[in-house]
């Protein structure tokens, strides 16, 4: 959801400000965002801001974990080039209420944003007003008599506390480097899952109290180093995957707009005889319309991007469906997740999200069975098939909500559609959360939440990681770093942290983890290709390495 609120009030130096609120994700607010407290000699400002969602928690049994917001801000001077402001970096520096605690994210010696979470144990909605982040507008060069716009951004998020945890089900999944099962070295005939047990590098090869892959050969590999985070240690991930509201956002307070290929645009009179809903390549399920946007000449698929103008003016991008999860690409999502001040997972905080400090289950989906919903959501709409509320804030199954086993938006589950016909996109994030749910079936198997609550882990769209593919201890090749973004994209849209991408162009340091709407369901430990594998319709999930302050 995208709602935003353009406030005209005083300035830099007590002349203008234009302040605008922005909500992301799932049910997340903010609102009544204002410029105070501007201190000309220290060069400070405090962006000062009300903050709420639904369905919060803080618990220390079981997972002993708690939901948060990052929240980030973004600014421009009048230019539409948009950039991230720079916070205090001390935690001391901010104001939030008694019920609220809040942990700066630091890169190097710049504030990129918050975390935002409940102070004391419980559940429920959240409603902290009065948050005060306090803005070191010296260290971004703004001069005192600027005239800003600021835009205030909050993503719901998970913390994923430090401990051991089991990398693979046990299962053999014979492949490539890239997409074998994950195993312990010691015991290959039997596919054992792996201990991690430390933060430090982690032994990789056939042999005891090493990481291997089904298959892998005798040889010496390269250690997996610090720089790429096994999961022990604590972090944060994005409690829902990747929203079309979200991306709408991004486009809209980003200065390379016209650098941007829009991922399967489609005015909504693109198609004559027009279709109601209107349809794209994702059938419908994923459109985004600005006025001064041209038609696709070519559907489905993306559209060129606009010329970017010298001053980028334009009209806001909007999404037809901003509840609904994002199928993206492997350089939207990196771009998205720089310019928010986040990272990509590797593929061991993936199954820790999922699986948690629990033994595996033989081919286990992310809620920890290998029980998964095998009739259709949909129900009659007409000629068609629709979910209940679709395309709504509300979307939900109309019919066949699994209280037995898990549920997921996946090829078995989709709505009903002629044999050989399209397939469907994907489904508002979240989407088998319940207030309530009948027993006696765990909550957490009913929704399809990992362990630590992040939802749609499995199914709805693939989850992009990065991946180990066991170089020799002689290879010379760059293996990613795991460096937040910065918040600012380089001049063709695409991301500029060194450390996400692979040289030469073209290779890549990622695949997919549990597969889209357009498969099967799919094991939580299975690996895949980015393209070519067996899963497709990446999407958008980041992390961020926990402050050091938090619980």
């Amino acid at each position: 959801m995208n709602n935003r609120d353009r406030k005209f009030g005083a300035a830099i130096v007590a002349a203008q400000i234009a302040a605008a609120s922005t909500a992301l994700a799932n049910n997340i607010q903010v609102s009544s965002v204002t410029l105070q407290s501007i201190d000309t000699t220290a060069n400070t400002a405090v962006v000062q801001f009300n903050l709420s969602w639904e369905n919060s928690w803080r618990v220390t049994t079981g997972p002993a974990n708690h939901d948060a917001a990052w929240v980030f801000v973004k600014y421009h001077t009048g230019d539409l080039n948009w950039k991230t402001a720079s916070l205090e970096i001390l935690d001391s520096a901010h104001t939030v209420p008694a019920a609220a605690t809040l942990d700066v994210g630091v890169n190097g010696t710049r504030g990129m944003g918050a975390f935002v979470y409940r102070a004391a144990t419980g559940s429920g909605n959240n409603a902290f007003n009065g948050i005060r982040l306090k803005w070191n507008y010296g260290a971004d060069n703004v001069s005192d008599s600027a005239l800003v716009t600021l835009d205030v951004h909050a993503i719901e998020m998970v913390y994923v506390p430090d401990g051991a945890f089991q990398v693979g089900d046990g299962v053999a999944r014979a492949g490539t480097v890239d997409t074998a099962s994950l195993i312990a070295g010691d015991v290959p005939a039997n596919a054992a899952p792996y201990n991690i047990s430390s933060a430090a590098a982690v032994n990789v090869g056939p042999v005891a109290g090493s990481l291997a892959h089904t298959g892998l050969a005798a040889g010496a590999y390269k250690q997996i180093p610090t720089t790429f985070p096994n999961g022990f240690s604590a972090y944060y991930i994005m409690k829902y995957e990747g929203s079309q509201g979200q991306w709408a956002a991004f486009l809209n307070t980003t200065s390379k707009l016209g650098a941007i290929t829009y991922q399967y645009f489609e005015e909504l009179d693109a198609i004559v005889p027009a279709t109601v809903p209107p349809r794209d390549f994702l059938t419908g399920r994923q459109v985004f319309w600005s006025p001064d946007l041209p038609n696709p000449n070519v559907i489905p698929g993306p559209i060129p991007p606009n010329t970017a103008p010298a001053v980028p003016t334009r009209p806001m991008v909007q999404s037809m469906t901003p509840n609904r999860a994002f199928v993206s690409s492997e350089a939207a999502t990196l771009a998205y997740l720089d310019w928010s001040g986040l990272r990509p997972m590797t593929e061991f905080e993936f199954e820790k999200a999922a699986r948690g400090p629990v033994a595996p289950v033989a081919g286990e989906f992310a809620w920890g069975t290998a029980d998964v919903a095998m009739l259709t959501y949909g129900g009659p709409a007409g000629s068609a098939t629709a979910l209940a509320n679709d395309g709504l804030p509300a979307e939900a199954p109309m019919a066949n909500y699994n209280e037995a086993g898990g549920n997921a938006y996946v090829r078995a589950t989709v709505l009903t559609l002629p044999a050989g016909g399209p397939v469907l996109g994907p489904c508002r994030v979240g989407m088998f959360a319940k207030a309530s749910y009948n027993p006696p079936t765990p909550p957490r198997i009913q929704s399809g939440a990992g362990y630590y609550g992040v939802m749609d882990l499995t199914g709805n769209i693939s989850e992009l990681v990065a991946k180990w593919n066991f170089p020799l201890a002689t290879s010379t090749v760059a293996t990613f770093s795991a460096e937040h973004g910065d918040g600012v994209l380089a001049t063709t849209s695409l991301h500029n942290v060194p450390g996400w991408a692979l040289v030469p162009a073209g290779a890549t340091f990622y695949g997919l983890r549990g597969g889209s709407f357009a498969e099967a369901a799919l094991p939580m430990s299975q690996r895949s290709l980015l393209t070519g594998g067996t899963m497709t319709n990446p999407g958008i999930r980041g992390v961020r390495t926990a402050p050091v302050a938090a619980p």
